[in-house]
């Protein structure tokens, strides 16, 4: 049991999400501390429950292959939905 915790913790950078702005049922959407100066999508799943950020994203976000586009994508078609439906 010690050892799983343990990974977990070694799985968890130093960087956190400073300032959340939208949790959403799969995502976060904030700033990261010291990493990002404008809000990005962040998995619920690349994130600890003290809000740090594990390095699989961290090193995702640092190559330029984030997935932050496709929950982008939703959000933007959802409020087209939304639009349309209203007129």
């Amino acid at each position: 049991m010690s050892r799983m915790v343990h990974q977990q913790e070694e799985e968890l950078s130093d960087y956190r999400i400073d300032y959340l702005l939208v949790d959403s049922i799969k995502s976060y959407y904030g700033i990261v501390d010291g990493l990002t100066l404008d809000p990005v999508w962040i998995p619920k799943s690349a994130v600890g429950k003290d809000l740090r950020i594990k390095h699989w994203w961290i090193n995702q976000y640092k190559s330029g292959k984030s997935i932050r586009t496709k929950v982008e994508t939703k959000v933007v078609q959802t409020k087209l939905k939304h639009f349309f439906n209203s007129k």
